[in-house]
């Protein structure tokens, strides 16, 4: 799934729980980390490029290695 797509799901997800007036505190959290993701152009990526944005943020590289 693109981020851009999970971005979508995500936001139709945030305003049902407005609508009935429910907190959303973790779809809002992943909401906001879609938004930076298309921020910094991945929204046509695969929302696991979401890493990129840990990565560059803490200064570090995560790889598969164990």
């Amino acid at each position: 799934m693109s981020v851009e797509l999970a971005y979508k799901d995500s936001e139709l997800v945030c305003e049902m729980g407005r609508d009935f007036r429910l907190p959303m505190y973790v779809t809002n959290a992943a909401h906001c980390v879609y938004e930076w993701a298309r921020a910094e152009g991945l929204g046509d990526k695969d929302y696991a490029s979401i890493i990129l944005l840990w990565e560059k943020l803490l200064g570090i590289r995560v790889t598969g290695e164990a």
